[in-house]
């Protein structure tokens, strides 16, 4: 069986920022940045022969490669774990290969980009060795976002047509990196899971998720009507006041 494939910290980011920072198998947004991988849709460790049938069954292009962008995708540690190896025909999995391969120029784009960066490559693999731990020292984190936002620029998009196309640079670093813009307060017994810059994603030691605004002048529609608060929301259920506003 040949080695397994060695990701760089860049392609990595790239796997999990093409396919806009969620677990690809449950669609729930990660949590600390160890707890995910990138997963192979087809296991790497399907033989020649396994592919060839594969090929056919699910008419594959010809050049279709295990270690590619086409068959890479994010997920939890725990998702990854209960797929394991195995391959499958069914058609919801042509799906997920046909979204796996509309990510892929987008996903090689951004990694070209980054493996220009040394330094944003050790701070990707800073943040896998250590977790958000690192951040909570202040000087770390200003140290970091200040990376992020001058080395994860340029960034990509993908048009409707297809395209990739360069987005123009940013100069609010939380758009750069909005990942590390962190809620610094929240309600007793939630923590943060993750953030798009505009919404912080949260869960609470129950298990339950819930989420609240990122922005620093958020939308009038934020606010409870009972507590004065910007949530945390579950649903439409204020979880620092109790109050249901869903009218």
């Amino acid at each position: 069986m040949p080695a397994k494939y060695r990701f760089t910290p860049a392609e990595r980011f790239a796997v999990r920022d093409a396919h806009g920072h969620i677990c690809f198998l449950c669609r729930l947004p990660f949590g600390d940045y160890r707890d995910w991988e990138v997963d192979h849709l087809i296991a790497e460790s399907t033989t020649a022969d396994e592919l060839a049938k594969l090929s056919r069954s699910l008419a594959l292009p010809a050049d279709f490669e295990l270690n590619s962008f086409e068959n890479w995708v994010p997920a939890h540690r725990a998702c990854n774990n209960r797929k394991r190896s195995r391959n499958y025909s069914a058609p919801m999995f042509l799906v997920f290969l046909e979204e796996a391969r509309k990510a892929a120029p987008l996903g090689r784009k951004k990694a070209a980009a980054f493996k220009k960066a040394p330094k944003f490559e050790k701070v990707i693999a800073e943040l896998e060795t250590f977790g958000h731990d690192v951040l909570a020292i202040s000087e770390n984190r200003e140290r970091i976002l200040a990376i992020m936002a001058q080395y994860s620029q340029p960034t990509f998009a993908e048009s409707t047509t297809g395209e990739v196309y360069e987005l123009p640079l940013a100069d609010d670093r939380s758009q750069a990196f909005a990942l590390m813009t962190l809620t610094d307060s929240l309600t007793p017994g939630w923590s943060v899971r993750s953030s798009n810059g505009h919404v912080t994603f949260v869960q609470h030691e129950s298990g339950r998720f819930g989420y609240t605004t990122s922005e620093p002048r958020p939308d009038s529609s934020w606010f409870c009507g009972t507590c004065g608060q910007t949530g945390i929301w579950h649903g439409a259920r204020c979880m620092r006041c109790g109050m249901l506003g869903d009218d």
